[in-house]
């Protein structure tokens, strides 16, 4: 197994949270990420001619899986479910006080503009019901910043050898593009991970396809790229 460690934290408020609802740092949505991510770069490694079954069952494999049909144990006996070979720890980092893991402190996030510029991104305060608070957020920091503690997080990862370059590869993605919990679509939750550079235009051609070819799929494997568009890197 190979240990891996990184340091995420938000730049975004972020909309994560227990099973109150309430903000909170957890491991199986990061995970999520992970799995989504690393779809990513097994369809591009196959030049995104991938069957999809296969691909599923690769991941189930490596990540866990209680619905793969047709997966036998060492006796030849079907496998209902299947452990995780990834492995993820959540920590506080280093000098952080026992309180680190309290619920988030954001208390909403003021209406961004309704402008063209912004709207895509827009969605006012997050309303609980009569009586109860506004749904509550991750705070958010920039990298040069020590505080708040509760946006930082030491993740831990054990990973099999010969999957390690591809995880590797996943987190160099959600760094670059990756985001994070609930209204995520809208910009909130971005996540950084420091010491991991940033994808160029160029690196991220690698994983792209012609927006009309991705519009025909009902599997998110790749991003889309349009032709008539010109980046400056």
């Amino acid at each position: 197994m190979r240990q891996l460690e990184y340091t995420l934290r938000f730049l975004t408020p972020a909309f994560i949270g227990n099973a109150e609802q309430n903000a909170q740092w957890r491991t199986p949505p990061i995970k999520h990420l992970l799995r989504e991510w690393w779809r990513v770069a097994y369809a591009a490694k196959h030049q995104f001619k991938v069957d999809v079954a296969t691909m599923r069952h690769k991941e189930g494999l490596l990540f866990g899986h209680a619905w793969l049909d047709g997966d036998l144990n060492e006796d030849g006996k079907k496998i209902a479910a299947r452990r995780s070979q990834v492995r993820l720890r959540l920590e506080a980092p280093q000098g952080a006080s026992a309180d680190a893991w309290g619920k988030g402190t954001q208390q909403g996030v003021a209406p961004l503009s309704t402008g063209l510029e912004t709207g895509y991104a827009w969605f006012g305060l997050i309303k609980r019901g009569p009586g109860k608070p506004d749904r509550n957020a991750i705070n958010a920091t920039l990298p040069s910043a020590a505080k708040p503690i509760e946006s930082i997080r030491v993740l831990k990862l054990a990973v099999p050898e010969q999957h390690a370059p591809r995880i590797e590869e996943a987190i160099s993605l959600i760094h670059t593009l990756g985001q994070l919990g609930s209204r995520s679509r809208g910009g909130w939750g971005s996540v950084h991970v420091d010491g991991i550079a940033a994808l160029d235009v160029e690196a991220m051609q690698h994983y792209a396809q012609p927006l009309s070819v991705c519009l025909k799929r009902d599997w998110a494997m790749t991003l889309a790229s349009d032709a008539s568009v010109v980046f400056d890197s």
